[in-house]
């Protein structure tokens, strides 16, 4: 995940790449599942990000199983949430 996260971070400071917002955040809960949040100028924009030779090797590599490994430590621009206590005055 850090190759992807840090190619799509890298080309969201070209305006012309049309990538608005990419982030990402280990599952607070699931080991090896990362949520994405992407946002893109279009439709156009985000097919020319996902057809990427770096994006469609992350996405062989997931498809694979070897994609995401039993890991806590997140990738740099990824935030590890803690869900089971946020918004719950517990933690």
């Amino acid at each position: 995940c850090n190759e992807v996260t840090e190619f799509s971070t890298a080309r969201m400071k070209e305006r012309s790449s049309g990538i608005q917002e990419f982030n990402c955040m280990v599952d607070g809960w699931e080991d090896n599942v990362v949520h994405f949040w992407e946002r893109y100028e279009s439709n156009v924009a985000l097919g020319r990000h996902n057809t990427t030779a770096e994006v469609e090797a992350f996405m062989k590599k997931v498809s694979l199983g070897k994609g995401l490994r039993a890991s806590r430590a997140h990738p740099p621009g990824c935030r590890r949430t803690d869900l089971q206590t946020q918004g719950t005055g517990l933690g």
